[in-house]
């Protein structure tokens, strides 16, 4: 069971620093939007609109279905769920909350800095997208 546990988690620790290094933007991209604040089918829904930090690409549309006709920032919430999951697994409220807490506030105010950009980007298109979906739990915020 350890072999199993242990695997599991390089995997997935690994194909975070792979999107960290793989995903970024580009040089004509509008940068550095995210001020430094740092998942599969939604990422690949993005297509070459996803990077791992705040960017406006060049030719950038609004996403609003699939996934994103629920939720706005769905790759959060499936982070936060893995997050929780690995809280959960080590069978203790110490660790879910040592692990989850941290990351759910930094997700937040990350997802804050998104929307501003956003807004920024697309004014009332966004906006108007903000008043019928939820920004991280389908139906509920």
């Amino acid at each position: 069971m350890n072999i199993l546990f242990f695997t599991t988690y390089a995997i997935w620790g690994f194909s975070e620093i792979w999107l960290n290094r793989m995903m970024r933007s580009d040089r004509s991209d509008v940068q550095d939007a995210d001020k430094y604040t740092l998942r599969g089918m939604v990422i690949r829904s993005m297509g070459r609109f996803f990077t791992v930090d705040v960017t406006i690409r060049q030719g950038h549309q609004l996403k609003t279905d699939g996934f994103f006709r629920y939720v706005r920032h769905p790759s959060y919430l499936a982070a936060l769920i893995s997050f929780f999951g690995f809280g959960l697994s080590l069978n203790n409220w110490f660790s879910l909350g040592v692990l989850f807490v941290p990351v759910f506030i930094a997700f937040m105010v990350r997802i804050g800095v998104e929307e501003n950009v956003l807004i920024g980007q697309f004014g009332s298109e966004y906006l108007n997208y903000k008043k019928r979906t939820s920004r991280i739990i389908p139906f509920v915020y």
